[in-house]
């Protein structure tokens, strides 16, 4: 029922500094992980390194590079939390991603193996907080995309809404953030359910605060002052 149970018997198994989630459907290039370690070794600090993905199809065709992901930068994980993982998650291709075993004692898989869709998102919260994280704008990693994959499924299901902002909850109710970034975070959300073709809107809506609601309906006026 979901993919985290066995996440955390690899986990618990690892005796590595070091792990890589390299999922089954996913590839990487050849130097992946030399360019990973050499960011990890040369700054103790960083606990978390990840590379831009191309999104590649069941024959290795690449269908998508994201423009966004071309940057290469540094941030705190607490600062990453608050700015982006309650919106969505950054690291959302655990092949991407490698990271220091040590990391892995501040999670809780009690509450991650809850999770059918979500759970590496929280995963990734739980262990970025007090570490830095770095992104490699480099498209090491190769990101499979098909019809039968979990994001696909679990987007019909209007998963990354209902499972996604239990996570939201999770941050607001462990790390400091201030009221006015709390209500950017949920016009952020009304933005997600209009730019979202998996369910409809009013599916989408009915699994989030009402708040979004009302930042859903105020869009377009803010859109036509733009």
């Amino acid at each position: 029922g979901t993919p985290f149970i066995q996440w955390q018997k690899g986990l618990e198994l690892a005796k590595g500094k070091y792990i890589w989630i390299a999922e089954s459907d996913d590839f990487a290039s050849n130097d992946f992980l030399e360019k990973q370690l050499e960011i990890l070794e040369n700054n103790t600090a960083i606990g978390i390194c990840f590379s831009a993905s191309s999104w590649v199809d069941i024959d290795n065709n690449i269908i998508e590079t994201p423009e966004h992901e071309a940057a290469n930068w540094l941030k705190t994980g607490n600062q990453l939390i608050i700015e982006e993982f309650t919106v969505g998650c950054p690291i959302y291709n655990a092949s991407s991603a490698v990271f220091k075993r040590e990391l892995v004692s501040k999670t809780n898989f009690d509450l991650i193996t809850q999770f059918k869709f979500t759970g590496d998102w929280l995963f990734w919260v739980q262990i970025a907080k007090d570490t830095q994280v770095y992104h490699l704008g480099e498209r090491l990693n190769f990101f499979r995309q098909h019809t039968q994959n979990v994001s696909t499924e679990s987007n019909k299901l209007g998963l990354q809404f209902s499972e996604g902002y239990k996570v939201v909850n999770y941050i607001l109710a462990n790390h400091t953030v201030s009221f006015f970034k709390k209500r950017k975070i949920m016009a952020k959300w009304a933005a997600k359910v209009k730019a979202n073709h998996s369910i409809s809107a009013k599916k989408a809506l009915e699994l989030l605060p009402e708040e979004v609601q009302f930042w859903y309906w105020l869009l377009p006026i803010f859109n036509f002052f733009r």
